[in-house]
């Protein structure tokens, strides 16, 4: 099933997400879940998605595979990121462009750790 994105502006989007249980990360509902984030991730051609973006308030990310719409980005292995933590490595920042699922058809320059 690919997932219907939220745009800016809706409020899912600045919700503090739930944490995801250890038990829930083993059924199988969860792991197909995780499918229908990565072919909806695919589907809309990005490189990254979260739970949130496609309105469902828990603490997943998917990010790597998709490069179609970043042709000189280096190929990322699928990961996945469950209640992820990011902390700096670091002072060091660098800014780069960025686009978004949620806010289609925008770029804009965004700073980032340069080591998390």
């Amino acid at each position: 099933m690919i997932f219907k994105v939220a745009r800016l502006g809706h409020p899912v989007l600045r919700m503090k997400a739930r944490a995801v249980s250890q038990a829930q990360i083993a059924e199988e509902p969860f792991q197909q879940l995780l499918e229908e984030l990565r072919q909806t991730m695919v589907e809309y051609d990005g490189i990254g998605i979260a739970a949130p973006q496609v309105h469902l308030s828990l603490q997943i990310a998917l990010v790597g595979e998709g490069a179609g719409r970043y042709p000189k980005a280096p190929r990322l292995k699928p990961t996945v990121l469950i209640n992820p933590k990011v902390r700096p490595i670091g002072r060091r920042k660098v800014t780069d462009w960025e686009g978004c699922l949620s806010v289609p058809g925008w770029r804009g320059q965004v700073p980032r750790w340069h080591s998390v």
